[in-house]
């Protein structure tokens, strides 16, 4: 009885140290902590492809940048590279989420 004890206490421990992958970011959570203002969200017919969700911001200097997140690091990345043939330069990324700012 102990053994199994030992092994329950063992497997719970296990479950609680997974890590399940972090929720994509809100274009709010990334507007608040990259010090942004005025954002619109644009609705899913005029997203970007490879984004979750996508808007428009002005940082604190009053530069719009296109403000994006994303279901995974590589689709950021992919979008990076697309929006980087267009003109521009990146204005920051993180976890999850990118912004890019037109030159």
């Amino acid at each position: 009885m102990r053994r199994i004890a030992i092994v329950l206490a063992f497997a719970a421990l296990a479950a609680g140290c997974s890590s399940a992958p972090a929720a994509p970011p809100t274009i709010s959570d990334v507007a608040t902590a990259q010090h942004l203002h005025a954002c619109k969200v644009w609705p899913a017919s005029q997203r970007t492809l490879f984004t979750r969700s996508e808007g428009e911001c002005r940082d604190q200097a009053g530069h719009l940048l296109d403000v994006a997140t994303f279901n995974s690091d590589t689709a950021r990345d992919n979008w990076v590279s697309v929006v980087s043939e267009t003109g521009g330069q990146m204005a920051f990324k993180g976890d999850l989420y990118a912004a890019w700012v037109e030159e």
